[in-house]
């Protein structure tokens, strides 16, 4: 409300005619705007019509959006069900894998608990039979202690007989003294003759030196006549022999060549059918096979210091198993002989030595097979008639050990003899270019290499000792066994070569290597013989604890598996070769005799003498010297083999005894294969054939290399270059027997090895069966650290082997869910590790939810603010025609609205869980409404900032500043932020993602900004707006005093700049899902601000003060800011002109006269007949008498402007320049306060009331001319 100031002074008549003119230009201008109000009643009516259609569409737009994100909302629903069923098949399908691979186990579990529990029933059974049998027993025993007792008595009764008879014993006692007197005479004399013996018996071996003396000097006169005979026609020797010693046509120094010739022959016949060692097994046939077998296992070891000429080595240590091999050699020849499919019409026979296991005789008895050749190839049979003579060997069968069979391959190879070994097992024998004739019918020890480490592996042991024959058997066996371990990250702590020659002390040396060792496996590749004496050690240091592996070499040698050594070596795994089946081979073994048909087996009557330790008729001085005082028994020839249990009939299991018995059946079929050739389908040159009695060495050796046979067992048996027998292994474990010490071999499972040699081939094994040392069923630890527990992960100690380490637990977010784990495994993306890090769980999903209390709390506020602007949007529809609403830009206040309802609503875009397309929208739509509201509020700042202080007319205002200009400016400022949004989706899009690094258990569902300089972009591009319209209506602070727009903006703007300006810090230092609810609550806070500051005090007036809802209020408000600023600019003018009058007086004086003389004159009619006519915002008069004078305001005796006006009675009230103010009437006819004159002494706008309290639109200038005004939009 304006004030009614009375001030007390007199009117004239120039006043009385000025307020009549003023009042009828107000009555024309009240005619003008009721004109323009009934147009604007119709405007009005179809502004309602088109609200109300626009509302009905709104409605139905508001509908189909609500069912539209009903929509969104359950597709949304829907993908994040199939998400989280996604992520839950993806996490339980690991969980089905090992609970079908656990059931699979289970299964395979369960059948071996039937099985054993079918063995443990069957156990039962027998156990039941034998209490029942006991317990008979028992009874038995009761009877028997009875009669006993009976017999004890009886004996007492003997016992006093006895007694009585002791005189008469004691008497023959003295009797049989005498006797033994005279028998120690007569040994003294068998002594005596003794004697003579041995000096008999040395004088025979010095004659037998010379004879070897003789028969070397004799060998090399052979090897002369050889070459002689060979420059000697044929036919001179025919000659010569039928003629009785000359030639006809010779002279006599040729007749005497020839009779030397003649005469060595003979002598080189002896020599030669006496040609090898003496000790052999010979049998003569059209085809000659040789046999190298180890009957002894070694040679004794002597001195030789050369005194004298060195003599032959003597063999020890009768090989049961080796006469064994032999005799199956000797059985195959006698069925192929006895066959009537194979080679009928030939015989086969047989040369067989003894190589005790070592390569000197071994050679040596090669030598004798390749110079039996060699002098065959001679064709002497037409000069010497030996009956001893023995065909060409044409193959040899052997040997045993890979060292022997290596050395008898270099020298057969060189003849082209084909050697077939049964027990060579070394992989350096593969080489055909330096083995040319070797083949063998044992698989190689490069496949079972692989099998052992095969079974380390399976029982889970990392340290392990190795063992092996220092020799052409053991080096290249144990090399493969490191190459195999270390692919399988398996440490060897010791790594041994050994041999049966080895002096004790070394032996013992090896022995505290392996008691110190940690390790408590023993893989061992050696033969038994040297392997031996470090079990001999062992045992006497009854070192047991130790699990022995047997390579095929001993798997099954009774010489390792002896009584004496079954504490320490009980329990080892070995890998035997496959056992075969030869029919009626058992009957044979049983059927050896040392009689007449034996005449040639020199090796029968040793084994007949250590298998019952007696001696043979033939063998009694021999015995004598050997026993000395203690003589052996002598054998009658009769005993029978099978009472005395040996190794010679272990043919239960025959392995190394097939492996002879194919080897003699594969020379055989070549044979077969050379009898059956056809000519020109051969495989020599010209397609031809070989002849089978004339036959040789190297094309039987040709007819092997393209042999292909079936063996008894049904498996394909080929020689062919570069193949390889198949490696079938079956798994001993050495057994306890029941009621002795002796050892059992039990078969516990198998090893097949990969065709080709290549990969780890299969194993089983059945670990019910098995038997460690100690007799435990527990698998030995042999590692050499402990296992880690799960959860833990093994860590390499510096200067270790990688199998010793240190158990480390695993690192957060890691797992090992199985023991002697080598590294941990990470967890998923999605998961973590629970404390003890055996397992994973899944991680918690945190994102700003919907179900939260803090997410409902936001989307409250949020759902309250657009409601709350929608409350204001409908009361300013409601209200639109109002002068509140229209002083507030109505257009402009609809749109910012609408904008605030934006806002609200696009905080909840960053409530739930994110999505790609959620991301994308909600930082634009928060960037966009934000920027379409603060714009709207720039405009009406700038347009109230320039309604109040412009200095052009009101029409040019109007013109520059209308509504599609302030449309237009939003709508700029608005694409501005349209394009960054734009060229950011298009260039880097953000998306939402998980955020691991947070937490290390919770995943933190966000989005990513994509860009964080576009982000930037929009906010500071927001924050530029919102400074622009801060400094605009900081510099509107003193508008009006109840014209509050301009500080509600600047307020609302300061609240946004604390709201943004904090934001900036707690969005760098907030973490997770609480970053998203600081934006929220950022967006929220300003929009309330907005809401509040900008339309709360309007609400207030629309709501409860209807009464200040008027247009007298308001124009009141504004007038007010227009008279204060006229009375200073008044006063300013007052100030110069009171400068100017001292500087003239009378000029002053005179003007003032003047003009008010020429006030005094005016006639009242006259300003009547004026009419008042708006043309670009001056008031001009158009008179009929010409125009009117300006007139001059009036000054006050202080000199300072008075500004006339009329009261509503039409009676002027002066109103003076001291209080900066002047006076209007309003519709009561009290005097309202005006502004005065500016510096042009003339009033931009002035405001006077019509008679129904409404403003009239045309006020007087300070020059007396009137001005067009209207009602400011403010």
């Amino acid at each position: 409300m304006c004030g009614a100031q009375t001030l007390s002074s007199q009117t004239d008549v120039q006043t009385e005619s000025q307020g009549t003119g003023a009042a009828a230009a107000a009555a024309a201008e009240v005619s003008t705007q009721l004109d323009v109000s009934a147009e604007l009643k119709e405007l009005r009516d179809m502004v309602v019509e088109l609200t109300t259609t626009v509302k009905v569409l709104e409605a139905e737009n508001e509908a189909m959006k609500t069912r539209l994100a009903a929509s969104e909302t359950e597709v949304t629903h829907l993908k994040t069900a199939n998400g989280e069923l996604k992520t839950r098949l993806d996490v339980t399908q690991p969980e089905v894998t090992h609970l079908k691979l656990a059931s699979e186990d289970a299964l395979a579990e369960l059948e071996k608990h039937e099985q054993e529990l079918a063995v443990l029933k069957t156990r039962m059974v027998a156990s039941e039979s034998e209490v029942e049998s006991l317990k008979k027993e028992n009874g038995e025993l009761k009877t028997s202690m009875a009669s006993s007792e009976s017999e004890v008595k009886a004996l007492k009764n003997d016992s006093a007989a006895h007694e009585q008879e002791l005189p008469a014993l004691k008497t023959r006692l003295a009797a049989s003294e005498t006797g033994i007197d005279e028998l120690k005479v007569g040994n003294a004399a068998q002594e005596a003759e003794l004697t003579a013996v041995k000096t008999r018996l040395a004088t025979t071996e010095t004659e037998v030196k010379d004879l070897k003396t003789r028969l070397a000097a004799t060998e090399t006169e052979v090897e002369n006549l050889e070459n002689e005979i060979r420059a000697v026609p044929k036919v001179a020797f025919s000659a010569g022999l039928t003629n009785s010693g000359y030639i006809e046509s010779g002279s006599n120094n040729l007749n005497l060549v020839f009779s030397r010739v003649i005469t060595n022959l003979a002598c080189a016949c002896v020599c030669v059918c006496a040609y090898g060692p003496q000790q052999r097994v010979l049998r003569s046939g059209d085809i000659m096979l040789g046999g190298l077998f180890p009957i002894h296992l070694a040679v004794q070891s002597e001195d030789q210091d050369l005194a004298a000429r060195p003599e032959a080595t003597e063999c020890v240590r009768f090989n049961f198993r080796g006469f064994r091999w032999l005799q199956a050699m000797v059985f195959a020849v006698d069925q192929i002989n006895n066959s009537t499919e194979l080679l009928p019409n030939v015989s086969l026979g047989y040369r067989i030595h003894d190589t005790c296991n070592t390569v000197s005789k071994a050679l040596e008895a090669t030598l004798s097979f390749v110079a039996q050749n060699k002098i065959d190839s001679l064709s002497l049979d037409e000069f010497c008639n030996c009956s001893g003579k023995v065909p060409s060997t044409i193959a040899v069968v052997g040997a045993t050990g890979s060292s022997v069979s290596t050395s008898v391959a270099n020298l057969l190879g060189l003849f082209y003899i084909p050697q077939i070994s049964y027990g060579s097992s070394s992989r350096l024998l593969s080489n055909r270019q330096q083995f040319t004739s070797f083949m063998r019918t044992i698989p190689s020890d490069e496949q079972q290499a692989v099998a052992m480490a095969t079974l380390i592996e399976h029982f889970g042991w990392n340290w392990v000792i190795a063992v092996a024959s220092d020799d052409d058997y053991g080096r290249p066996a144990v090399e493969k066994f490191e190459n195999e371990m270390l692919e399988r990250d398996i440490c060897i702590d010791l790594n041994e070569l050994i041999s049966q020659y080895w002096s004790e002390a070394a032996v013992r040396a090896l022995a505290d290597r392996i008691q110190n060792s940690s390790a408590r496996v023993i893989a061992a590749f050696a033969s038994a013989p040297d392997l031996e004496p470090l079990v001999r050690e062992l045992s006497r240091r009854n070192l047991t604890g130790r699990v022995w592996l047997a390579s095929e070499a001993w798997a099954t040698s009774s010489l390792i598996a002896r009584p004496e050594y079954s504490e320490v070596m009980m329990g080892t795994l070995g890998f035997a070769l496959r056992a075969g089946h030869i029919p009626g081979f058992k009957e044979f073994l049983r059927q050896v005799r040392p009689g007449p048909g034996y005449v040639y087996n020199e090796f029968v009557r040793e084994f007949w003498e250590e298998t019952f330790n007696c001696y043979l008729e033939d063998d009694e001085e021999e015995e004598e010297e050997e026993d000395g005082a203690s003589l052996r028994p002598r054998c009658s020839g009769d005993e029978d083999v099978s009472s005395v249990e040996t190794p010679y009939l272990d043919y239960t299991h025959l392995r190394i005894s097939y492996n002879v018995y194919v080897a003699v059946y594969a020379i055989a079929h070549a044979l077969q294969e050379i009898l059956t050739c056809r000519p020109g389908r051969g495989l020599f040159k010209n397609n031809s054939c070989a002849d089978i009695h004339r036959v040789e060495a190297w094309q039987v050796l040709k007819q092997l290399r393209h042999l292909r046979f079936r063996d008894s067992l049904g498996e394909l048996v080929s020689f062919n270059e570069g193949a390889e027998l198949h490696g079938n292994y079956t798994i001993v474990n050495w057994h306890r027997a029941p009621g002795d010490s002796s050892v059992e071999f039990r078969e516990v499972g198998y090893h097949i090895s990969a065709r080709g040699g290549r990969g780890e081939g299969r194993l089983y094994i059945d670990q019910s069966k098995l038997i460690w040392t100690g007799q435990t069923t527990e698998v030995p630890f042999s590692n050499c650290s402990d296992d880690c527990d799960p959860g833990y992960r093994k860590s390499i100690i510096d200067g270790m082997p990688t199998c010793c380490f240190q158990c480390i637990e695993c690192s957060d977010g890691e797992y090992t869910d199985h023991t002697d784990a080598s590294v941990c495994t990470k967890c998923p993306s999605n998961s973590w590790s629970l404390g003890n890090h055996t397992s994973c769980f899944l991680k918690e999903i945190h994102f700003l939810s919907w179900a939260e209390p803090f997410g409902v709390t936001l989307a409250i506020l949020a759902s309250l603010g657009v409601m709350a602007t929608a409350f204001v949007l409908a009361l300013f529809v409601k209200f639109r025609d109002t002068p509140i609403v229209k002083a507030s830009n109505r257009e402009l206040s609809y749109v910012l609205l609408m904008s605030l309802m934006c806002c609200f609503l696009s905080s909840l875009f960053f409530i739930g869980r994110p999505r790609d397309w959620s991301c994308r929208v909600r930082q634009p739509a928060f960037g966009i409404s934000f920027v379409l509201g603060v714009s709207c509020i720039l405009v009406k700042t700038n347009r109230v900032l320039l309604v109040f202080e412009a200095k052009v007319p009101a029409s040019v205002q109007r013109k520059w500043w209308g509504l599609n200009l302030q449309f237009l400016l939003v709508f700029l400022f608005t694409f501005v932020q349209v394009a960054i949004c734009v060229v950011w989706l298009y260039n880097a899009p953000p998306a939402s993602y998980e955020n691991h690094e947070l937490a290390d258990e919770v995943i933190v569902l966000s989005c990513h900004e994509g860009s964080a300089m576009a982000l930037g972009l929009l906010i500071g591009y927001t924050c530029l707006l919102a400074t622009a319209c801060f400094l605009l209506a900081f510099k509107s602070r003193k508008l009006p005093e109840n014209f509050t727009e301009a500080k509600c903006i600047t307020f609302s703007m300061l609240i946004f700049f604390i709201v943004w300006g904090s934001f900036v810090p707690a969005y760098v230092s907030t973490h997770g899902k609480y970053v998203t609810a600081v934006e929220v609550i950022a967006i929220l806070a300003s929009s309330y601000s907005m809401l509040a500051c900008l339309f709360f005090n309007k609400v207030y007036i629309l709501l409860f003060k209807p009464s200040r809802n008027t247009v007298e209020e308001v124009r009141c408000s504004t007038a007010a800011h227009a008279f204060k600023a006229a009375a200073r600019a008044t006063l300013r003018h007052g100030s110069n002109a009171s400068r100017r009058r001292s500087s003239s007086p009378s000029l002053s004086s005179s003007s003032s006269h003047s003009s008010a003389s020429s006030s005094r004159s005016s006639s009242p009619r006259a300003s009547s007949a004026t009419r008042p006519r708006v043309e670009g915002g001056s008031l001009e008069r158009e008179r009929r008498g010409g125009e009117r004078p300006p007139r001059h305001p009036r000054e006050s005796p202080q000199g300072i402007a008075m500004v006339p006006v009329t009261r509503g009675d039409g009676r002027m009230a002066p109103v003076t320049g001291d209080d900066r103010r002047s006076s209007v009437t309003r519709g009561d006819g009290r005097m309202a306060a005006m502004p005065v004159t500016g510096r042009d002494q003339r009033m931009p706008t002035r405001f006077v009331t019509t008679g129904d309290g409404r403003m009239a639109s045309s006020v007087t200038r300070g020059d007396g001319r009137m001005a067009d005004a209207e009602t400011p939009k403010l």
